[in-house]
């Protein structure tokens, strides 16, 4: 079983830089991957390597990023 987490954000090239530095210690994240996903207006994945991903950590990343959050829980 695998526990996914989408999020949705709109993000410029401006943004690409600080995305990768939030995220680059605890994500395996790809620089490029991101900025063609912005060119094409596309999407990119990001791996964690947390093993317990939760709401208040996740939390934290999207309050460092300025975003509102909305949370919507899946059992699967």
């Amino acid at each position: 079983m695998t526990r996914d987490v989408d999020i949705v954000i709109q993000l410029k090239s401006r943004d690409v830089e600080r995305v990768v530095d939030l995220f680059k210690d605890e994500f395996y994240i790809d620089e490029g991957m991101i900025s063609h996903a912005i060119a094409e207006k596309g999407i990119f994945n990001m791996i964690d390597f947390v093993k317990d991903l939760d709401k208040v950590y996740l939390e934290k990343w999207i309050q460092s990023l300025g975003l509102q959050s909305i949370y919507k829980k899946v059992n699967t």
